[in-house]
């Protein structure tokens, strides 16, 4: 029998089947999008639950514990209450932390790492609400490492003065090592001139000191440890400034050492000088016994002695360089400033002399002088004795030079010398005040030209003022007169030469020359006066015009105004205006 299959049955049965895979398809793309955010969210839970794991470690080992322990003991050895106060309250935070909250959060962390059925129930569970209780455990876990961080730093604050002693012990000690290895080195190099014993005892001493500061910071007494600190490091002080002043005293001492190479130079010149009175011998041996007495003062380790010693060497080898050089430069500015010095003297005697012509000078113009000459009278018997003051000095010095005396008569010579640069200095002085009052053949010419340029000056403003007013004809009259006085200065310019060349003139010269002057001002206030008369006249003839017709006998009045003012009478013609304004009270 043939079966006949409906073709609509074939379509339909082919939908199903389409409609069916793509229902598959999209249940089993949803399952996948499903597992892999659940996934996802799973590896954050898993994530948060690792980092909030790894915070709980650094709180555990964090060195919390141990300050806060160590804040105990300083606290039970110290007695500030405030401290007290703040340990307690570091406690009580301290317990909070670690007693109640640190405990439920690592509870609450290991639900996520415990062997436990998968369920939905589980902490792993990759649910939205363990991601927050996750994140949540995060955040509580950063809060406590942060508190724990902030209980840590305030401690800091105490702490701070502890490690601030322990390093500067700790520099301390290492400077003091330092020391220690220097003596060291210098012992085995047989330099070092202390006795080994009182070495030892300052680092016995200083150990110990070391020692002492290490308990009291220890035990959390920082004040006292403060002190044993400040003591400790006086105590260093002392012992470098001992082995620097021990060992440097030795050394100069030594061949090469700045004290006994000066007296290797101190020889040389002696030799060199052939010098027996400084006893070349005993100044050796004088070193040697000093030398002697320094280097046991030091093995015994009485360093004051052994310095008192070494200064009083010093002071007399330094004292015998001295003179030495002294001597030396001496010599030398003997010979290089004896002319300098010479010509200095010719100088004054020159001065002296110039001061003496003015005295005479201004003795015969009649010029107080009378301070002047008398000062100059009591120095001159000494500016004039010394140059040969300084000859008979010259002469010693060149007697000596080459002799073994010649350091004998050095210091004198010298001091003769600073007698006289002092006393050359004074005369200086004393010049300059002479030479204030005295007048000098300059002062006077100075004077006879500013005579002259006075009485120019004077001409030549009276003619300025001719000229301005031309139209007076008074003025003219005046012209004549100021060419006479052009003339006699022209006169005196001319004879000037002959009369300024003797000092007998000089008076006479400025006599005639104020005569001239005050004739000269005289012309200039004729002038201006008859400028101003001029003025006044036309003020007054301008002024009465005005009260031409004022009062019936007012015209002649004026009319006589007039008359004087044309024939040039100009005081009449000042006199009767002045009248008509009386009369009529103008």
């Amino acid at each position: 029998m043939e079966i006949i299959i409906n073709p609509i049955f074939v379509f339909s049965s082919n939908r199903i089947i389409e409609l069916i895979s793509y229902v598959a398809f999209g249940i089993g793309f949803f399952g996948l999008l499903i597992s892999l955010s659940m996934l996802i969210i799973y590896k954050n839970i898993i994530s948060k639950a690792f980092k909030t794991t790894n915070i709980i470690e650094r709180i555990l080992k964090h060195p919390l514990p141990n300050r806060l322990n160590r804040m105990n003991f300083i606290v039970e050895n110290s007695s500030n209450e405030n401290l007290k106060l703040d340990i307690e309250i570091w406690k009580v935070k301290y317990y909070e932390i670690y007693k109640i909250q640190l405990p439920e959060l690592i509870e609450n962390v290991s639900q996520y790492f415990g062997v436990n059925k998968w369920s939905f129930k589980s902490k792993r569970f990759p649910s939205i609400k363990n991601l927050h209780r996750a994140n949540k455990l995060l955040e509580i876990s950063k809060n406590l490492e942060l508190n724990v961080r902030d209980i840590y730093y305030e401690t800091q604050k105490v702490t701070e003065v502890e490690f601030l002693l322990r390093d500067t012990k700790i520099i301390i000690q290492e400077t003091a090592n330092e020391i220690f290895d220097f003596v060291d080195l210098k012992k085995e190099q047989n330099e070092l001139k202390v006795n080994v014993l009182i070495i030892e005892e300052y680092k016995q001493v200083i150990n110990k000191k070391i020692t002492i500061c290490d308990y009291y910071i220890k035990i959390g007494k920082f004040e006292e440890a403060f002190k044993k600190i400040i003591n400790l490091s006086e105590g260093i002080s002392r012992f470098i400034k001992f082995i620097d002043k021990t060992h440097r005293i030795a050394m100069s001492l030594e061949k090469n050492g700045a004290l006994y190479q000066k007296l290797e130079e101190i020889n040389k010149q002696l030799i060199l000088k052939n010098d027996k009175d400084h006893k070349l011998e005993d100044i050796n041996n004088n070193f040697k016994e000093h030398k002697e007495k320094i280097l046991q003062f030091i093995y015994s380790g009485k360093i004051d002695s052994a310095t008192n010693q070494y200064q009083q060497l010093f002071n007399d080898i330094d004292r015998l360089s001295s003179y030495l050089k002294f001597e030396d430069k001496v010599f030398i500015f003997f010979e290089n400033n004896i002319g300098k010095i010479q010509n200095i003297i010719k100088e004054f005697e020159n001065e002296s002399k110039k001061i003496e012509q003015l005295i005479l000078l201004n003795t015969s113009l009649k010029n107080d002088i009378d301070i002047a000459k008398e000062k100059y009278y009591a120095i001159k018997p000494f500016i004039d004795s010394i140059n040969d003051e300084y000859k008979i000095i010259c002469s010693k010095f060149i007697k000596f030079k080459y002799s073994i005396e010649a350091y004998s008569v050095l210091y004198k010579c010298a001091y003769q010398i600073k007698n006289i640069l002092t006393r050359l200095e004074s005369y200086y002085n004393d010049f300059i005040e002479i030479y204030s009052i005295l007048r000098t053949k300059d002062s006077f010419l100075e004077e006879v030209e500013s005579k002259l340029d006075n009485i120019r000056t004077t001409l030549l403003c009276t003619e300025s003022i001719i000229y301005r007013h031309s139209d007076i004809k008074n003025l003219q009259q005046y012209k004549n007169k100021i060419k006479a006085r052009y003339q006699d200065l022209e006169d005196i310019e001319k004879k000037n030469n002959a009369i300024l060349s003797s000092p007998d003139n000089f008076d006479a010269m400025l006599k005639k020359l104020d005569v001239q002057l005050r004739k000269t001002i005289y012309i200039k206030h004729n002038v201006i006066d008859e400028v101003m008369l001029d003025k006044l006249a036309q003020y007054v003839v301008t002024y009465a015009n005005r009260y031409l017709d004022y009062k019936n006998n007012s015209n002649k009045k004026i009319n006589e105004i007039m008359n004087a003012y044309e024939l040039k009478d100009y005081k009449r013609t000042i006199e009767l205006g002045i009248d008509l304004f009386e009369e009529n009270k103008i």
